[in-house]
């Protein structure tokens, strides 16, 4: 068997898989290693034997973990707007976050928040933790994670509220906003946003409805330092991607055109 390139540090499972020899790409080799990957591992690692790579993707025991692009109809009955920030510029709303949620150790569950600890939405496009802030260029030292994060503005923002499946806890969020400066277009951008709790992870869910010019900062701090969990991302319309934690709310990861099936 071949040898794995690469600091391995986490937990794999390795096995044979026969692939059709009369494919022209398969045409000199029959044997391969597939790797499964269950925790963070560095992008990409080289699998000597037969030549393979291996792509960073999440596998996890949560089966509803689905590789591909998820759309959504942002449609908001039942929801809760956040009207604080309607049509709002540099501001910011605390959000019930019904459920245990932890981000880097703290959990920031809180059903009636006024005051910090808890979760709060930046409508410059950044999932806030701690002390609500409305800033603009957001500093490493507020817990965040930021999703296109730029000069935007809110126009609308709905909440639900605990929504459970098969022993996994969430809630759903909609926005619709716009940028202020390069793309003015009301409600260019669309998003559904949805945070997960299941008996063996945390989820962060992002379906991306419509998108505008401008792609913004992608990246998650944890109060310390930038994670750089991104990567070299690009926003588009019509797809979604996954953010997963361990239930302590650390060590993410991201899969991009994966979605979390859930109702």
């Amino acid at each position: 068997m071949g040898n794995l390139t690469g600091a391995m540090s986490n937990r794999f499972e390795i096995s044979w898989v026969t692939y059709d020899t009369q494919r022209p790409e398969y045409a000199d080799q029959s044997n391969y290693i597939s790797l499964e990957r269950y925790q963070t591992v560095p992008n990409w690692h080289t699998i000597i034997n037969g030549g393979m790579v291996a792509r960073n993707i999440i596998t996890s025991t949560d089966t509803f973990v689905i590789a591909g692009n998820a759309t959504t109809t942002m449609n908001s009955n039942g929801m809760t707007e956040a009207t604080s920030i309607r049509g709002a510029d540099d501001s910011s709303v605390y959000v019930p976050l019904p459920f245990t949620f932890l981000f880097f150790g703290t959990n920031y569950s809180n059903t009636n928040p006024t005051v910090a600890p808890a979760f709060y939405w930046n409508t410059n496009n950044v999932l806030g933790f701690g002390t609500r802030r409305p800033d603009i260029g957001w500093s490493v030292a507020n817990p965040a994670i930021l999703i296109g994060n730029a000069d935007r503005r809110t126009n609308t923002f709905f909440y639900t509220g605990l929504q459970t499946s098969g022993g996994t806890n969430y809630m759903t969020m909609l926005l619709w906003a716009q940028n202020i400066y390069n793309d003015g277009t009301i409600n260019v951008i669309r998003y559904q946003i949805r945070f997960f709790r299941s008996p063996n992870y945390q989820y962060v869910g992002l379906r991306i409805n419509g998108f505008g010019t401008t792609n913004g900062t992608w990246n998650i701090t944890n109060g310390t330092a930038y994670q750089n969990t991104f990567g070299a991302y690009t926003a588009s319309a019509g797809t979604s991607w996954v953010l997963r934690s361990d239930l302590n709310g650390s060590n993410w990861t991201f899969s991009n055109n994966y979605y979390i099936n859930l109702p």
